[in-house]
């Protein structure tokens, strides 16, 4: 029973994030999970396609404050971000609160002879010992803060957590690979940061491993230098977009000038939207 009146929905909210985690945190961070919350769990989903406009209808928060607390929230461990497609795709972090859920307890078999007269359990000193140990282990769990978190994940590394995450983003993305020891990948990323934000670097490396423009010429995508050092490919690959995927006007336009074609010749990708919150399409598999 939800303890709510008959007819009154609701949505599943983690006990970490209330008795854990709101006392730390700051500003529109807790506005913007509890956001996440209800795209998530409130529609039986572990991680969803969350447009910013979205997060910003639901908390009341400007693009800034929410882009600012979708940062710290992922380097504190409370969401997960993923860039895979758009929009980006968030969910809650429970992984480090794994080891707080109680394990259900065993029922013990008690013996006649244990019995007392008037129905009581006879019971040794060693054993009140051990059951009360016991019980405030699985009863009580070592619940962990948002700082005991940061200590843990923290890199002994003096980099910011802005190179980390672009670095992070870059080696998961291409064969080619950066290190966050080398002083010149850190340098030509810092230098990258100057013009752009975490976000528009990491959607342009996204926009450039799709792109079909590079696919003849491979070598140059995966090329640190060449992307990085150059803040005009940088804005060119924030442009691109995959082959064959068009917005509605685009569609719409190309359907216009295109005799015999008409918008049946399309299909809506799931999942898949501008940066203005709009689905794309994309022309449907010929089945002959």
């Amino acid at each position: 029973m939800s303890g709510l009146p008959k007819g009154i929905p609701y949505t599943k909210v983690p006990n970490f994030i209330i008795e854990d985690l709101m006392a730390d945190l700051r500003g529109g961070e807790l506005k913007v999970a509890i956001a996440i919350c209800r795209k998530t769990f409130g529609f039986h989903k572990k991680t969803d396609g969350i447009a910013l406009s979205q997060i910003m209808d639901l908390t009341g928060l400007t693009k800034k404050t929410v882009i600012d607390s979708l940062r710290s929230l992922v380097k504190k461990k409370v969401i997960r971000k993923s860039i895979s497609s758009t929009p980006y795709q968030y969910s809650i972090d429970v992984s480090n609160h794994i080891d707080a859920i109680p394990q259900k307890h065993k029922t013990t078999k008690i013996s006649p002879k244990n019995l007392k007269p008037d129905g009581g359990i006879k019971t040794t000193p060693q054993e009140v010992q051990k059951l009360h140990r016991s019980g405030v282990q699985k009863l009580n769990p070592q619940k962990k803060s948002i700082k005991e978190i940061e200590k843990n994940t923290t890199s002994s590394s003096d980099l910011s957590d802005e190179i980390v995450e672009v670095i992070e983003t870059w080696n998961n993305t291409f064969e080619r690979k950066m290190s966050k020891n080398d002083k010149q990948d850190i340098e030509i990323v810092r230098s990258a940061l100057k013009d752009f934000s975490v976000d528009q670097i990491c959607k342009a490396i996204f926009n450039r491993s799709q792109a079909q423009y590079y696919k003849t010429i491979p070598w140059h995508r995966d090329n640190p230098e060449m992307f990085f050092c150059i803040p005009e490919y940088i804005r060119n690959d924030l442009q691109r977009r995959p082959k064959d995927i068009y917005t509605f006007e685009e569609m719409t336009t190309k359907v216009g000038k295109t005799p015999g074609m008409t918008t049946d010749y399309f299909e809506m990708i799931p999942n898949m939207k501008d940066e203005m919150d709009r689905p794309l399409w994309k022309p449907k598999v010929s089945n002959s």
